[in-house]
């Protein structure tokens, strides 16, 4: 009965119908565990739809990403995610959930939702770069590719190729930019927007000189990693942030001496 009521449920949050801040944390955390075994069913039926070779070449990974039309349950639980209140979802249960089903989009909201920005880097970094090794080592067993076509960069192909690798460089841009991810609030009203102390924590984050996250993010993508560096200069709202913040906290991120908008 529980499962009927919550389905019942579902269409009026994603269509705003219920206000997130009348939403009941038991009944969120009732409709988050009627999906754990729906999704654990719909992984088992789309690998073995690859064992079966009824979907051509398997993808890097079988995931909501990269087989969506596999996953329609997955896909719907992202999308209830974005309409709810974070604070009132079973948060152990949610991030259990959406790290061992490859929810990424889902769980970098909740993140951010919570207010921190590093976390999904750190943990979309790594994956990414797991990722990015199955990458090379499937286009080393292939050759270079056919001649007839035009090679793919291979500092660029983890890029290219793996569609995670372009969502962490996208979450990276719109959170320089202080755009809510995934999505607008135009589209999903009430999405966490970033502010100034987002940016200065994700450069801390990437620029730490005892981690690696910096040249992880460089050999997954030079280009991505520069093309989102260079929206901190090109776009407004960032600027005006990064000066803000600056003069807010004094020092910037890298020290005084190497303040890029400051004199």
């Amino acid at each position: 009965h529980m499962n009927v009521y919550c389905s019942t449920l579902e269409p009026f949050i994603v269509n705003g119908r219920i206000p997130r801040s009348q939403m009941d944390s038991e009944v969120l955390s009732s409709i988050l565990q009627s999906y754990a075994l729906p999704l654990e069913e719909e992984s088992l039926s789309a690998e073995q739809h690859f064992k079966d070779g009824k979907g051509g070449a398997e993808p890097l990974v079988v995931d909501c990403d990269h087989c969506p039309e596999l996953f329609p349950i997955a896909r719907r639980l992202q999308q209830l995610v974005l309409y709810v209140e974070v604070t009132q979802l079973d948060l152990n249960l949610a991030i259990r959930l959406f790290t061992q089903h490859r929810l990424w989009t889902a769980l970098v909201h909740i993140y951010c939702a919570l207010g921190d920005y590093a976390s999904p880097v750190e943990l979309l970094v790594g994956e990414c770069t797991q990722l990015a090794k199955r990458c090379m080592l499937k286009a080393n067993a292939a050759g270079d590719g056919d001649a007839a076509q035009a090679p793919e960069p291979s500092e660029e192909r983890p890029f290219l190729q793996c569609l995670l690798v372009r969502k962490l460089f996208f979450f990276l841009h719109r959170t320089f930019e202080l755009r809510a991810f995934p999505c607008d609030s135009k589209e999903v009203p009430g999405l966490a927007h970033p502010g100034p102390k987002a940016i200065v924590e994700l450069l801390r984050c990437i620029l730490r000189a005892d981690g690696p996250i910096f040249t992880k993010l460089l050999r997954l993508s030079p280009l991505g990693l520069f093309t989102v560096f260079a929206s901190l200069f090109t776009s407004p709202s960032a600027n005006h942030a990064l000066v803000s913040q600056a003069s807010a906290d004094g020092p910037c991120v890298l020290g005084a001496d190497f303040h890029p908008l400051m004199p």
